[in-house]
């Protein structure tokens, strides 16, 4: 069985690889020559194995917020709707996790949470952002840098100008995001958070190449 399975992938894969150039073959969908052709093709392949991955979260998650509400923990109960709102995200079931998010922040303001509120405003603007809700993104993300300016919470303001970035590139506004952007990379290397300051390093790349520049 350990010879047969993989070579069992490798034909599943072959057999992906030439229904996809069957499939977008011809305009207005020909891609044989499209750059987007790898990204496009590992993305739809990785798919599966990236639910997969998520649902055991996705279940645990549920369970435990079903027990907090059960013995009426209100903070494990907005901390717990924020990670679940946070692995709907991932899935981009998006209306499913901004309607967490807004619970989220009403629990937080009930419970004077100012930071954990801040951190589910970024995340709710980010589902906005993938709407195409931009003036939503804009107000959340505005609540979210003034609250965690009241806390001195200094990644919290980098991350909160790295996700503005991302909402100023795609609205078209590419010389914000790059300020934004190359603020956030600053503030972010200074306090040693690399997986955020690399993020922010690729949004500066991808404003200069909006604004025509190397």
């Amino acid at each position: 069985f350990g010879v047969v399975q993989p070579a069992h992938e490798e034909r599943q894969v072959v057999a992906f690889g030439l229904g996809f150039f069957v499939a977008f073959d011809r305009p207005p969908l020909d891609l044989r020559a499209s750059p987007w052709l790898m990204p496009i093709a590992h993305t739809m392949l990785a798919l599966p194995f990236f639910v997969r991955a998520l649902l055991p979260a996705l279940r645990a998650l549920e369970s435990a917020l079903r027990q907090a509400e059960a013995e009426a923990a209100p903070h494990d109960v907005a901390e717990t709707r924020r990670d679940l709102a946070d692995v709907y995200l991932a899935l981009n079931l998006l209306p499913e996790a901004i309607t967490l998010y807004a619970q989220t922040i009403e629990s937080c303001i009930a419970l004077d949470m100012p930071v954990e509120r801040a951190w589910a405003e970024v995340q709710r603007s980010m589902a906005w952002v993938r709407c195409g809700q931009a003036q939503g993104a804009a107000r959340g993300l505005a609540q979210a840098r003034a609250l965690f300016e009241a806390d001195d919470n200094r990644v919290g303001i980098a991350l909160t100008d790295l996700r503005g970035a991302t909402l100023s590139l795609q609205i078209g506004l590419a010389d914000v995001a790059l300020r934004d952007a190359r603020a956030a990379a600053s503030a972010l290397q200074a306090a040693g958070v690399d997986g955020w300051r690399r993020e922010a390093e690729l949004l500066v790349a991808d404003a200069l190449a909006a604004m025509g520049q190397k």
